[in-house]
């Protein structure tokens, strides 16, 4: 099995390279120059109650070029949280988790994506085994290494580790189905594989 981060793929393959796909952003509908920060953290809980209270657009990211591309998968860059599109939608919506929340929004050009907030989260992480740079409190501040107990995800395809609820991971078989249905915009990071060597990063 192998497992990877999801991302959008809105920035170049270097520091050299410009955005191939664009990325957005939420901002209040009344006044779209301001980024609403606030509302872009995710904490791994339930948006419900925030999402009745604001009414939110999502604004392309300003540092993209005009001739970015629109791909199946936009992100926020503060909470990487995915966004996607119509197609991408009716590819992903059938392997989600009961859990899992979907809220439709418009751009300010008027195209339409779906912010996707993933609540199934998976203790997945062997911590001892893994490699770890922490806080001063212990808590865990990024992972370098991963090793993941395999028995903990063998029948997921999409989740949340609790070391880090603002990541999204992925395993080998949702690849294959946003491969397969030719969506564009999503870059797979591998951070783990019982395979042997790791699978090179994958880019659509």
């Amino acid at each position: 099995m192998n497992v990877y981060k999801l991302r959008a793929n809105i920035e170049g393959v270097n520091e050299n390279s410009k955005y191939e796909f664009q990325g957005y952003h939420f901002a209040l509908a009344d006044d779209i120059e301001k980024d609403f920060d606030t509302f872009d953290w995710f904490k791994g809980q339930s948006m419900k109650e925030v999402m009745s209270r604001y009414n939110l657009v999502l604004h392309p990211n300003t540092d993209a070029p005009k001739d970015a591309k629109k791909g199946d998968l936009a992100q926020n860059w503060t909470s990487l949280t995915p966004f996607l599109s119509p197609k991408a939608l009716s590819v992903i919506q059938p392997f989600l988790n009961e859990k899992d929340e979907l809220y439709e929004f418009k751009t300010i050009d008027d195209d339409t994506y779906t912010v996707m907030y993933v609540l199934n989260t998976v203790d997945a992480l062997d911590e001892e085994n893994s490699t770890v740079k922490r806080f001063r409190t212990g808590r865990i501040m990024n992972v370098k290494k991963h090793v993941l107990k395999s028995e903990k995800i063998q029948d997921e395809l999409i989740f949340r580790m609790p070391h880090d609820v603002s990541r999204v991971y992925v395993t080998q078989p949702f690849v294959d189905k946003v491969v397969e249905a030719g969506l564009t915009g999503f870059r797979f990071i591998p951070v783990w594989t019982d395979e042997g060597e790791l699978p090179k990063e994958i880019r659509t």
